[in-house]
């Protein structure tokens, strides 16, 4: 079958791998339209495919789902292996629905240039391994498994599955042009070429659309890019959506379950120091929006964090900030207060960058983002120590791993990568990179006067074990460096401020 995809942006993998094995298997005198928005008076519909057989329309609903499948012919109640059940409106009824608003496009726009009509079906197509048990009987006579679909490509096969219809007689007597004709799919494309009701489709996730496709951060080896998303509903609420690719990580994320390890990495990391000190969480750490398992994980995953109108990835902010020693220490200072924090929780990032931070302009603090690669004592005790470089967005070489040490103190590891973004925030320049990691080069313009050198210098050893412990550590001797006032944490804040109303009032 001829195949077109609208919007290639807009398709899913688990999507476009069974949209792509129709059209391999599919008449080729047929012809599809794939991945694109129908808008009507009733707002927009989603097509996943439309295909113009040799006598009708198709309407074709791809479903990936997996576990076990039970309709009463108004909702379907998937049950999932680990029990996790989710009900959705009947995919049949809403494109049902969706091909009766199709047909009434059709009619007003084509049918006088086609000088016929065309009956449109409905065929809802299970790609994924997803049982049916339960389904009223009309209902399952729209419903195939991709193999019982491919079965249309025969004459036996599309008369036994697809129901029969009046027209017939007129297609077969000539008097009536066939759908897939030359002069009729020409007639089409030029409709759907010409805008109007025709729009593009964006890829979604967690009732976020990725309106934008170029991304605001892409993985150096692709394995995943993010992108700025906005609210279905509400336009001004916009979060940060990462998708990833997996098939760039080739033998590591071929199951299911491996791609949920890797993809759910960060969430079970938020969720690990929620436990232990919610306010940490709430105060330095990205906020998911959504609870996956790993049953939803799918070939194209997408994340979707808050991202609050304040936040401004760190490395744009820095170019705004004055290069004055105030207020470049005080950065310091809140880009140490967090990692201190989650070190002392048993959490270490390992991939510190500058476009893994974001500033919070309304706390005027640092919030963390990007821990698909940490380290924390995960409750199914796995590690993903073993492919960190390979998740790892920066380029930088981490010394030890360069030399080969089988123990790496992943909070040492973290005070190197901190080092190397304090030197960026302190002096606005970059370090040299060399082949086993960065070395130090004096800085042109020094609002510190040499202070933080020996500082930087301990946290940039290429031995670990000549580095500050931990980002506890580097925060204690920069307070010390400078007499800084040590940073107050927000719950004893809290605790305090009733005793203080007190004391004042009395």
């Amino acid at each position: 079958m001829k195949l077109d995809i609208r919007s290639p942006q807009g398709i899913h993998a688990t999507e476009h791998k069974a949209i792509t094995e129709l059209a391999a298997g599919l008449r080729p005198s047929w012809s599809g339209y794939a991945s694109f928005l129908i808008a009507d008076k009733a707002g927009s519909m989603e097509i996943d495919l439309l295909i113009f057989t040799h006598s009708r329309i198709l309407l074709v609903e791809v479903k990936h789902w997996s576990g076990r499948i039970k309709s009463d012919g108004k909702n379907w109640v998937q049950t999932k292996s680990s029990g996790h059940t989710r009900t959705q409106a009947s995919p049949v009824a809403i494109k049902r629905e969706h091909a009766q608003r199709l047909g009434s496009l059709f009619d007003e726009h084509l049918k006088s240039r086609w000088n016929c009509f065309y009956p449109i079906d409905t065929c809802v197509v299970l790609s994924g391994k997803a049982k049916i048990e339960q389904m009223p009987e009309w209902e399952r006579k729209m419903v195939f498994t991709l193999e019982e679909f491919l079965e249309i490509r025969s004459e036996k096969g599309f008369e036994r599955l697809l129901p029969k219809r009046e027209h017939e007689r007129i297609l077969k007597s000539g008097k009536m042009l066939r759908p897939n004709t030359e002069a009729q799919i020409n007639i089409f494309e030029k409709w759907l070429n010409g805008g109007g009701c025709i729009k593009p489709r964006h890829r979604e996730a967690g009732g976020y659309v990725m309106t934008d496709p170029t991304p605001v951060f892409r993985h150096k080896s692709g394995i995943y890019a993010e992108y700025i998303g906005e609210h279905r509903s509400m336009e001004s609420n916009q979060a940060l959506l990462r998708a990833w690719d997996f098939n760039q990580l080739g033998g590591m994320a071929l199951t299911q379950q491996q791609r949920a390890f890797l993809g759910l990495r960060e969430q079970r990391a938020i969720n690990y120091i929620g436990k232990k000190d919610h306010q940490l969480r709430k105060d330095y750490l990205m906020q998911p929006q959504q609870q996956l398992i790993e049953e939803e994980v799918t070939e194209d995953l997408i994340e979707v964090y808050e991202k609050p109108p304040l936040f401004e990835r760190l490395d744009e902010y820095l170019t705004t900030v004055a290069h004055q020693k105030e207020q470049r220490l005080e950065l310091l200072r809140s880009l140490l207060v967090p990692f201190s924090s989650l070190h002392q929780l048993g959490l270490a990032h390992r991939d510190v960058a500058l476009e893994r931070l974001y500033y919070n302009h309304q706390s005027q603090s640092i919030t963390v983002s990007g821990l698909v690669a940490a380290r924390f004592p995960d409750p199914k005790n796995k590690s993903v120590g073993d492919v960190r470089e390979k998740l790892a967005t920066s380029k930088i070489p981490i010394p030890e791993e360069v030399y080969g040490e089988t123990e790496i103190d992943a909070c040492r590891l973290d005070v190197y990568l901190l080092g190397i973004v304090a030197y960026r925030i302190a002096f606005d320049s970059a370090l040299p990179v060399t082949e086993d990691g960065v070395c130090w080069s004096s800085p042109i313009t020094d609002p510190f006067e040499g202070q933080l050198d020996d500082w930087l210098h301990k946290a940039l050893s290429l031995e670990p074990q000549s580095r500050q412990a931990d980002a506890g550590e580097m925060l204690s001797q920069l307070t010390a460096l400078f007499s800084l006032a040590p940073a107050i944490p927000q719950a004893l804040i809290q605790k305090l401020f009733p005793l203080w109303k007190l004391f004042v009032h009395r």
